[in-house]
């Protein structure tokens, strides 16, 4: 009896020993904290402490060649020396997870320097997620490429790090005149057409130009042309009136981005005759004299480039008109036109008279031309009474009464 209750207690002993063994956690089933499992690696046991969830593994967490950037935008596009600009960085979460970001920041070459904004506090960017950057940079070095870094740091210590171009280039616009008059004078009102032109990698907007100069009046003083973009070009007109001769200075205003520049073009302004105007020609004069009373006949002609308008022949000085003709209005007249005309006027003593040509031209300043013409040796006097006995007629009278008495005399000796 005493060696069956002996067996018995060995066999309990040894189904508790193996039913600790074979112990195992339910799925799904998650350990308190500080609860301790024992198990056995190669015959020795070993004591862990398992604070998760054994049924699911943690999410990865890691940002390497995860977020990336996708667009880079410069306001505006190409920076003059002294620009400031608005650097715009786009990144995206291509994970599947959130990842975590520090502060974000552009770092400085020397060339291109960066205001004092940083993203220190950034957080988390969600999954598919796009986040925009923004940063003010100011160009402080000669024409070229430069490449600022823009970097993203992560908790656990790594970056994304990318290099952005940025362009300088301190090319303005260009002025040219297009077409001005081939002479000026005093006091005449003349259009001046100049060109603008950009010839910059970007656009560029609010163009103004404008004109100025001593002695010179301008109408219009400016001209708005607005948006000019890249390699384009556009023209104006202005209208100057010099009283001197000066210099002329064009001005040209635009902005590049949020920055004003101005360029200047001088043009001298110098007096001088044209050689495109109208010139008003006299020809085919007659004059017909009756005592001081002259009638004065002719063609007027225009034998320059340009029409004459209003055209007007008057006498001079010291001469009085009489009625019907004491002026001629001509009118208009082209180039290579012509028109007779017909003047009255008192001359008494005169040996010479001046006529007086005015006209207009197309924007209606005045010019006048003297033409100088000789009455003496010139006079018409056919058609005034005369009483006095021609001389001619005297002498061929004598001649016949002394042909008739020589021939008398000759048939009276002869009877």
């Amino acid at each position: 009896m005493r060696r069956l209750v002996v067996i018995g207690l060995l066999l309990c002993l040894f189904v508790g020993a193996a039913g600790a063994a074979d112990q195992t956690i339910p799925a799904g089933y998650t350990l308190p904290a500080g609860v301790t499992i024992p198990t056995t690696t190669s015959g020795v046991v070993q004591s862990a402490t398992q604070t998760q969830d054994l049924s699911a593994s943690a999410a990865p967490t890691s940002a390497t060649g995860q977020l990336q950037v996708t667009g880079i935008k410069l306001d505006p596009e190409v920076l003059m020396y002294g620009d400031t600009g608005t650097l715009t960085v786009d990144v995206v979460n291509t994970a599947t997870h959130s990842i975590s970001v520090q502060r974000g920041t552009v770092t400085g070459n020397g060339a291109i320097t960066v205001n004092d904004k940083t993203y220190t506090a950034v957080g988390d960017i969600g999954p598919g997620a796009k986040m925009s950057f923004t940063f003010t940079i100011k160009a402080g070095a000669p024409d070229g490429i430069y490449y600022p870094e823009f970097s993203l740091q992560y908790p656990e210590g790594t970056s994304l790090r990318y290099p952005v171009p940025v362009k300088v280039d301190s090319t303005g616009l260009v002025l040219s005149v297009q077409s001005q008059p081939d002479a000026y004078n005093a006091g005449q009102k003349d259009p001046i057409t100049v060109s603008v032109g950009n010839p910059r990698q970007n656009g560029v907007s609010g163009v103004v130009l404008s004109a100025a100069g001593p002695s010179i009046t301008m109408s219009p003083a400016t001209s708005f042309i607005g948006t000019l973009g890249s390699n384009s070009a556009s023209t104006a007109t202005l209208n100057i009136t010099p009283v001197a001769p000066s210099n002329l200075t064009l001005q040209v205003q635009f902005t590049n981005g949020l920055n004003r520049h101005t360029q200047t073009l001088v043009v001298p302004v110098d007096f001088s005759e044209s050689k495109t105007r109208a010139d008003m020609v006299l020809s085919n004069i007659v004059i017909k004299q009756t005592n001081s009373t002259v009638d004065l006949t002719g063609d007027i002609t225009n034998a320059g480039l340009t029409p004459a308008k209003a055209v007007v022949v008057t006498p001079g000085k010291n001469v009085t008109g009489i009625d019907p003709y004491q002026q001629y209005v001509v009118g208009s007249l082209q180039p290579d036109d012509f028109s007779s005309f017909e003047l009255t006027f008192n001359a008494a003593g005169a040996t010479s008279i001046p006529v007086i040509i005015t006209y207009l031209d197309a924007d209606g300043n005045q010019f006048s031309k003297t033409v100088s013409v000789t009455l003496a040796g010139t006079a018409d006097t056919s058609s005034a009474p005369d009483n006095s006995f021609p001389v001619l007629w005297v002498g061929l009278l004598l001649l016949a009464v002394l042909v008739v008495g020589f021939v008398i005399y000759r048939s009276w000796k002869r009877g």
